[in-house]
């Protein structure tokens, strides 16, 4: 047997193709380690030399997996980080190092970027040597093969070679080529959305902004879209703009109540502090571009001679990119950079992409895949949603309907009641805003189908929209801070029923051809549940609803998993709220990004936030609550609605293979043609030989309720689960988290 070889793979995607092809043969005695950062790739490498061994090829990527050229140079910090490495311990100096990019032309890029002073800092200079250095750098990692190849003796096929041997399994079909191929007969639909490279279904807005390098302001956290338009910091400023019909771009320093009574009015948003990841949130579900967080960057509000100003101040190296900058000025805002030009916006969206995603919509009904539904507060978001091929609203959030100013105070007045007679006074102007409000939604499905609208009963974070006074009153009444959800409406008489009763007087007047469900927040056991169910039970009786109408509820807490059973037998669906059990099993709050990313670095997790994507723990616990809810009623039907499953593949892909009905993402054209081609592929995976050769017939499934999810379970998720993993302890974050590091070192 051949002297062992050593190989270490520091998240790189591309040469992890060749993992399995390493280790298929004993005789190959190959040792592969897989680090997804420079503290791990360090701590591999002292392995190593503690049993006096080196590695004989270290391979990185140029940039982040998820990221784009100007994100982040990761490459130059592995680099930089294995050379003093080498230095320390000379007699264990790595024989081989390979850089792979996303393109031939990248160092090109960034001898382009190092004219910037300060772009990338210290990793710029040694980075472009190593480049420059030889054939170490290919977009393809075709260096790093042909060395195996050579070395080693050991053959890792070529993507040509591998499409030859499966033409359509090796995700490498581009989305912009899949419909033609297949109207060319070179592939069937199955075969298409099986083989996509689901990488580059990606659909934004973006800014034309390649002659504006100096001028970009960067913000830490952001939404996606592209806006242009001009500069407001005043409620007045918005008023005088809109009045001018202009687009407004509020800048404000913290998000404060002020800022989401304006969200209706505004086209964009920058806010130099922290912001929270539920605002983030709701900015994407509006389809509003947003950027948080300058803390790093250069930007300040300031008031000057009873003015406010927008101000870069100037600095020794780049003085002509100052600006001072005031109301009604015009700006730009895309994908967390800020600009202060108006610079022009094009849609990066790629041909076909509405028949590909009709094609795996097709695949998910006549497969029993997921079906895909949106998240909408507004009528005008059901219609985007409807027009961009959504099954369903899988959910209102009636909160959402109280951001408009004259509408906060109807709110403020129901959380601010401190006793009967007071609430009682309060509620029939809530009853009336809502009934007004899901009127407005039932009149733009599409009539005379059941088109579902799942409508969740008020969650509001009481911080979020009471002030001081008030909520300090609202504490003292409830006995608990931020109170939300069931328990909130098991303190405030008739809440939930003042709702139920607007569901049903709303369908009724508007002849809704569906049938209403009604879906309650954040519960923690059945019995609580239970109380509630009674409640709009004796409205719907009332109502002549009795038997009319869907009822679930959220599971969305760790106590609401372990009671799942109970909580099935009085439910007609159930919805995991993602965000909220994220929250709880990480132990941060989604509200606070430090703190999320203090966490993802203890946990070594390189990739996007736990709020951005379904990370392990919480698969694990939806897959533990989907086991017992089907045990217990086997057709219950199970969605999830968290923004982790808006265009993310891995996380849709897993919700497939866990079983769920459906997913509920944002409202937007991007997010649900990507969520529909995502789910396409996810089911399309799971067939056969037969099915993926033979040809889709679209009118089948347009028969009937082409709207309906009720499908049965499939796939475990708990298969791909390493073996001897555990359920992280229900009350216990530092299990959870020891949990996690014992998931990701398997």
């Amino acid at each position: 047997m051949p002297e062992k070889k050593r190989l270490l793979i520091i998240n790189d995607g591309l040469a992890k193709r060749g993992e399995s092809v390493y280790s298929s043969k004993p005789e190959y005695n190959v040792e592969i380690k897989i680090a997804k950062n420079t503290t791990g790739a360090l701590a591999i490498l002292d392995e190593w030399a503690k049993q006096g061994n080196s590695a004989d090829i270290i391979t990185f990527d140029l940039h982040e997996y998820n990221g784009a050229f100007e994100e982040k140079l990761v490459g130059g910090q592995h680099l930089i980080a294995i050379e003093e490495w080498a230095e320390k311990h000379s007699q264990l100096k790595p024989k081989k190092i390979f850089c792979h990019s996303n393109a031939q032309d990248d160092v090109e890029k960034m001898t382009e970027a190092a004219n910037i002073d300060g772009h990338f800092g210290k990793e710029l200079g040694p980075l472009l040597n190593f480049l420059r250095g030889g054939n170490e750098h290919a977009s393809d990692n075709s260096a790093l093969f042909k060395y195996i190849d050579s070395a080693w003796g050991i053959h890792v096929p070529s993507f040509e070679e591998q499409q030859k041997i499966d033409p359509y399994d090796r995700e490498k079909i581009d989305p912009s080529h899949a419909v033609k191929a297949v109207k060319n007969n070179k592939y069937t639909p199955y075969q298409a959305l099986k083989g996509l490279n689901i990488k580059k279904v990606q659909i934004r807005s973006c800014l034309e902004d390649k002659d504006y390098p100096h001028h970009q302001e960067d913000f830490e956290f952001f939404t996606d879209g592209a806006v242009n338009g001009h500069l407001a910091f005043t409620l007045a400023d918005v008023k005088w703009l809109r009045e001018q019909k202009k687009t407004v771009l509020f800048a404000t320093h913290d998000l404060n109540s002020v800022a989401m009574e304006l969200l209706p009015e505004l086209g964009g948003i920058i806010v130099l502090g922290k912001g929270t990841g539920h605002s983030q949130y709701i900015f994407d579900a509006h389809g509003i571009p947003a950027a948080f967080d300058n803390s790093e960057g250069n930007l300040r509000l300031e008031e000057q001679d009873g003015k406010k100003y927008l101000i870069r101040p100037a600095n020794p190296k780049q003085k002509e990119n100052a600006y001072k900058l005031k109301a009604g000025d015009e700006v730009s805002l895309g994908i967390g950079r800020f600009y202060d030009a108006h610079l022009p916006i094009y849609e990066d969206i790629f041909d076909g992409v509405e028949v590909l995603a009709g094609w795996a919509s097709e695949i998910c009904r006549q497969e029993k895949g997921l079906a895909v539904k949106a998240n909408a507060d507004t009528a005008q978001q059901v219609e985007v949603a409807i027009q961009h091929g959504a099954q369903g609203i899988g959910l209102v959030r009636t909160e959402h309907m109280f951001f408009a100013p004259s509408k906060l105070s109807v709110l403020r007045n129901v959380l601010d009641a401190s006793d009967p007679q007071t609430l009682s006074s309060a509620m029939p102007a809530f009853k009336a805003a809502q009934q007004n409000d899901f009127e407005s939604l039932f009149k733009a499905v599409p009539k005379d189908k059941d088109f579902p609208v799942r409508i969740r009963l008020l969650d509001a974070p009481p911080e979020e929209f009471l002030e001081g006074g008030q909520l300090k009153n609202f504490i003292e009444r409830v006995g608990v801070e931020n109170t939300r959800g069931a328990r909130l409406a098991l303190k405030t008489p008739t809440l939930y029923a003042a709702q139920a009763e607007a569901i049903f007087d709303a369908a009724a007047k508007t002849g809704y051809s569906g049938t209403p469900e009604i879906m309650v927040p954040l519960i923690y056991n059945a019995e609580e549940l239970g109380k509630i169910k009674q409640e709009v039970e004796g409205v719907a009786e009332r109502k002549g609803f009795k038997g009319k109408y869907h009822f679930g509820a959220m599971i969305e807490t760790l106590q609401a998993v372990d009671d799942a059973k109970n909580i099935a037998r009085i439910s007609d669906f159930i919805s995991f709220g993602s965000n909220d059990l994220t929250a709880e099993i990480i132990g941060c709050a989604r509200n606070d990004m430090k703190a999320t990313q203090v966490w993802m670095q203890q946990h070594d997790y390189n990739g996007l936030s736990p709020f951005k994507t379904l990370i392990k723990p919480v698969l694990q616990i939806m897959q533990k609550a989907t086991e017992a809810l089907r045990s217990e009623k086997k057709d219950t039907d199970i969605s999830v609605c968290g923004s982790q499953v808006s265009g993310d593949w891995e996380s849709i892909k897993a919700c497939n293979d866990i079983g769920l009905n459906s997913i509920s993402v944002l409202p937007t054209a991007a997010r649900l043609l990507e969520s529909r081609i995502m789910a396409g592929k996810a089911c399309a995976l799971g067939l056969n030989e037969e099915k993926l050769h033979s040809q889709l017939t679209i009118s089948a499934a347009r028969q009937g309720n082409g709207y309906s999810s009720k499908i049965s379970p499939r796939g475990n998720f708990s298969e791909d689960t390493p073996t001897g993993t555990t359920l992280p302890d229900q009350n216990d974050r530092e299990s959870r988290n020891n949990q996690w590091d014992n998931d990701k070192s398997q």
